[in-house]
């Protein structure tokens, strides 16, 4: 039997949510997985506008099947990359510290990689110093790759991981200060 929870906000707004989860699950704990149901959504779009996974032009059962197999690959890579990077960065040394750098944002770094997959296969043909030296050079790129929004709208993992995130300066504060300079 679907129930109606209702959620206040930081902002003192309500949310309600309607779900069939048991009577004595918490409101805020509802919350919290909707919120953490958005990643999967995320991760969806993924897959669906950087590795084409919606525009699959294949005919046949087999190669349906192999472009489905390398989109979800190509999409377990980049979040595997995603992650290793997150993990890389400490966690919050206490409760509640603000996060000082942005981490990398999954859409960014599949385009990313999508871009130069032609360097990246061309870079298995060289010695294996200039080989390192390559990787070396795509890796750096690849880890500037980070979320443009991660101050505005930051992630809800990294939110129950407990880092506190403060909004940035306004777009034409910034401007303001660099054309003043």
């Amino acid at each position: 039997m679907p129930t109606r929870r209702n959620s206040p906000t930081p902002e003192n707004f309500y949310r309600f949510y309607l779900t069939n989860l048991r009577q004595n699950v918490a409101p805020r704990t509802v919350a919290d997985l909707y919120r953490v149901r958005w990643e999967i959504e995320l991760d969806n779009k993924l897959d669906k506008s950087c590795l084409r996974l919606d525009e699959i032009g294949a005919e046949t059962g087999p190669a349906v099947r192999a472009l489905v197999h390398a989109s979800i690959v190509g999409s377990m890579i980049v979040c595997l990359l995603a992650h290793h990077h997150r993990l890389r960065q400490a966690p919050p040394p206490r409760p509640g510290a603000e996060r000082k750098t942005p981490p990398i944002h999954p859409q960014t770094l599949s385009r990313m990689v999508a871009t130069g997959a032609m360097s990246i296969a061309r870079n298995f043909e060289n010695a294996p110093d200039a080989r390192m030296a390559e990787w070396t050079r795509i890796a750096a790129l690849y880890n500037r790759q980070h979320d443009p929004n991660w101050r505005r709208s930051p992630s809800v993992l990294d939110q129950m991981r407990g880092w506190r995130i403060t909004p940035g300066r306004p777009k034409r504060d910034r401007i303001a200060d660099a054309s003043a300079n």
